[in-house]
């Protein structure tokens, strides 16, 4: 079986890029800002849900953390958790 990431609209893709430029420059919190504006516009990316999961890691915040990266699980596997 193979769970295919969807599609991202070009809009999403771009902020998923910034987010993650973002991320590899430091700048955690500015990350996770623009991955929450990405996920607004593609709320079934798994990935996106990871990418802000590591930024909440990075910023300290491990409950944000855990609710994302089990967020990333639910919609990448289509359960409930």
């Amino acid at each position: 079986m193979s769970l295919k990431e969807p599609t991202l609209s070009p809009h999403a893709a771009e902020l998923k890029s910034r987010a993650n430029d973002l991320f590899k420059d430091g700048k955690f919190t500015q990350a996770f800002d623009v991955f929450t504006a990405a996920i607004s516009e593609a709320e079934n990316s798994p990935t996106l849900y990871s990418n802000r999961s590591a930024a909440a890691i990075r910023m300290k915040n491990f409950a944000q953390a855990l609710k994302d990266a089990e967020k990333a699980v639910k919609v990448r596997c289509h359960i409930e958790i």
